[in-house]
């Protein structure tokens, strides 16, 4: 695969803004359908080249105001970045949670788009 992304819809249904710029200590955690961890890692938005960090190309350059919603785009095809999907089969089902700095966090899952293959 050449290019693999994740595309994440939040929106802020809270009361306060929600820390995601790109100084923001933003912590993920991604499983597979089997619940094994493929990665826990940090967002990084300012390099796409720092090992151990999931590359935000968009979304994470400004705090998400209250009633907000947002476009995030995450850069998850690099192998040595430890969150690529490359190796799963098509519609095999993920989950993640996302940290915000301890100020909220969220969860969900995915199936692996066959249109990105």
């Amino acid at each position: 695969m050449s290019d693999e992304s994740l595309k994440l819809i939040i929106r802020n249904i809270g009361n306060s803004e929600i820390p995601v710029s790109s100084t923001t200590k933003i912590n993920w955690l991604l499983k597979d359908s089997e619940q094994n961890i493929i990665c826990n890692q940090l967002w990084n938005a300012t390099d796409s080249l720092i090992v151990g960090d999931t590359y935000c190309q968009s979304g994470c350059d400004t705090n998400l105001p209250v009633k907000g919603t947002r476009e995030i785009i995450l850069n998850i095809s690099n192998a040595s970045h430890g969150c690529f999907m490359g190796g799963y089969s098509n519609n095999t089902m993920f989950y993640f949670k996302i940290d915000f700095a301890g100020v909220t966090a969220t969860g969900g899952s995915f199936s692996k788009d066959p249109a990105s293959a």
